[in-house]
């Protein structure tokens, strides 16, 4: 107990110059022969040794090194906050700890949350993790709504951990709010986060496929009825080589869509006619009926000629 007691008070400097240079920095940590951080962590005389052969920081990674220190302080209060015994403590860090530069975990996965806007949402993985710029657009649209006095129908299509829909559906009150996904391990976390944020009762998910021609009976009695659908779909190219972290953890489904990574934004402008009605006070005060992000310019060309067939106009933001 003594030696865990010193290693939470002396090693955190150690264990995050660890950390640091194998999850961050991108240097080439190959000639030290590392072993997973157990190996380092009851041997004083190891760890100086280890840190020696790290050397200083170059002045470029100090930003890596101070992100790397709090990833380590937060999985340090996160196993500390689950009130095991001390000897537990530290083995379930160790474990997170070579989890994390081993096997390219991600930190909201280890910690099991993460934070979308005001809302903290539990995360498991193969779902998609809430991303920042997600929340950017969200309270963009969430200003736009405000302004509409008639009740409305909104879609998440594509709802993961129900963040979306959630965010939506606690922000605009007067909203009937609608999250589907084809994955019933993401409905059920998305359940989860309904439970775990107040259970808003204008929220409802459930199991459906949008790329189906025949929609399953939830979808089916939304024909008509939708004002406006939103969507964190894939979009990521199918050739694209992503970080370890993303690929080897979150849902290819998620992530890709085909060559161009437009496949299912095309798919959703095509089913969006039959669901979507005609709100003449949306239109009138220029309110979007289709809201999804995509990856970048490269793909605004044929989205916009897809617009087009489909007899909506676009704006790219």
């Amino acid at each position: 107990k003594k030696q865990v007691c010193m290693f939470h008070q002396r090693g955190r400097k150690t264990l995050a110059t660890f950390f640091v240079f194998v999850a961050r920095s991108g240097h080439s940590l190959g000639n030290l022969n590392l072993k997973p951080i157990e190996h380092y962590f009851f041997s004083a005389k190891r760890l100086k040794a280890f840190r020696l052969k790290l050397g200083k920081v170059p002045a470029a990674h100090k930003e890596e090194w101070r992100c790397a220190q709090s990833e380590v302080r937060w999985i340090q209060s996160h196993c500390q906050q689950q009130q095991k015994e001390g000897k537990e403590i530290v083995q379930t860090f160790c474990s997170h700890i070579n989890s994390r530069l081993f096997q390219h975990k991600p930190l909201q996965y280890i910690l099991g949350t993460e934070y979308f806007a005001d809302l903290e949402i539990k995360v498991k993985p193969p779902i998609l993790i809430p991303r920042w710029e997600t929340v950017l657009w969200c309270t963009w649209l969430e200003d736009q709504l405000k302004s509409l006095q008639t009740p409305m129908v909104i879609l998440d299509i594509g709802t993961g951990t129900g963040c979306i829909a959630l965010y939506l559906a606690t922000k605009l009150p007067h909203a009937i709010v609608y999250g589907l996904d084809i994955n019933p391990i993401a409905v059920d976390l998305a359940k989860e986060n309904w439970k775990a944020n107040g259970e808003p009762k204008n929220l409802k998910y459930f199991l459906a496929d949008i790329c189906e021609d025949i929609f399953p009976e939830a979808l089916e009695a939304l024909v008509g009825r939708v004002d406006i659908i939103v969507s964190n779909p894939p979009y990521i190219p199918q050739s694209k080589i992503l970080d370890k972290s993303v690929s080897n953890w979150e849902a290819e489904n998620a992530l890709f869509s085909g060559d161009d990574g437009t496949d299912l934004h095309l798919e959703i402008m095509r089913k969006a006619k039959r669901l979507l009605n005609t709100n003449r006070e949306k239109e009138l005060k220029n309110v979007p009926s289709i809201v999804m992000e995509i990856d970048g310019q490269h793909q605004q060309a044929k989205l916009t000629d897809a617009s087009h067939q489909n007899n909506f106009l676009i704006d790219f933001h």
